[in-house]
């Protein structure tokens, strides 16, 4: 989970970061030049990047054709309502005894 920082943070930094600017365009240009194309790179980098997250994975005419069946299928059975049956379990369970809990009166004495 992602935590949220706060404006006012963010704010700040950024008056940091103007002043870092100004003061280092001041002092000397060129050492300025360097990380402004490199972020520029980065940048062009990023927005021309791949657009897709997933690969692309071209599917088999068998896979194409399994696909089509399980779709065919799923439309069938959605126009026959079928009632859900519940198998009830065939495990065998008894009821041990056990003398925890019960008082003189329960127990017969």
């Amino acid at each position: 989970m992602r935590m949220k920082v706060p404006s006012w943070v963010i704010f700040v930094l950024l008056v940091f970061a103007g002043i870092g600017l100004i003061s280092q365009i001041s002092t000397n240009l060129s050492m300025f030049f360097i990380p402004i194309v490199l972020i520029a790179i980065v940048f062009i980098a990023y927005k021309l990047g791949p657009k897709s997250s997933q690969p692309k994975v071209k599917k088999s005419s068998r896979t194409e054709a399994k696909v089509k069946a399980m779709t065919q299928q799923n439309k069938h059975k959605a126009k026959q309502p079928t009632k859900i049956v519940r198998k009830r379990s065939q495990a065998k369970l008894h009821v041990i005894d056990g003398q925890k809990g019960k008082s003189r009166a329960q127990s017969g004495e």
